[in-house]
């Protein structure tokens, strides 16, 4: 599984991107907005994570970038922050990320988050899955 972080020179995404790489993830970083979103065109990660700072425009719009590109609408975007704004959150959420985590989270917290996301993004629906045995022919 491959995750982006959206800029290394943010040292608490590098700290969590480097625990996630000893958790048998893999990790690349790009050096801001425009560079998250070449960087997830051309890599096609799972998981792209965010540290939202001010502005919070352009985290809204690195959001909602990612969520209209034809390869990348279907990435899973974590947000990390410190604000506590219902309001700030739910144009995260809006803006196209799949979960916000409030800042500072344990590097093993993060990582069973990013695990179940995943988990659940492949999972195949019950109704979409092929009977276990098999009948006919």
């Amino acid at each position: 599984m491959l995750t982006l972080l959206a800029d290394r020179a943010d040292q608490q995404l590098v700290a969590y991107g480097e625990f996630l790489q000893e958790s048998g993830y893999d990790v690349i970083a790009a050096e801001g907005s425009e560079s998250t979103i070449l960087e997830a065109n051309q890599a096609a990660p799972d998981v792209v994570l965010v540290h939202l700072r001010e502005p919070v425009l352009e985290t809204l719009e690195l959001c909602r970038r990612i969520r209209a590109g034809a390869l990348t609408r279907r990435v899973s975007i974590i947000v990390l922050t410190e604000i506590d704004d219902v309001h700030v959150r739910d144009r995260i959420i809006g803006a196209g990320a799949a979960m916000i985590v409030r800042t500072p989270v344990p590097y093993p917290a993060l990582f069973l988050r990013v695990r179940r996301m995943l988990a659940a993004k492949h999972r195949v629906p019950r109704h979409q899955r092929r009977p276990s045995g098999s009948l006919g022919a």
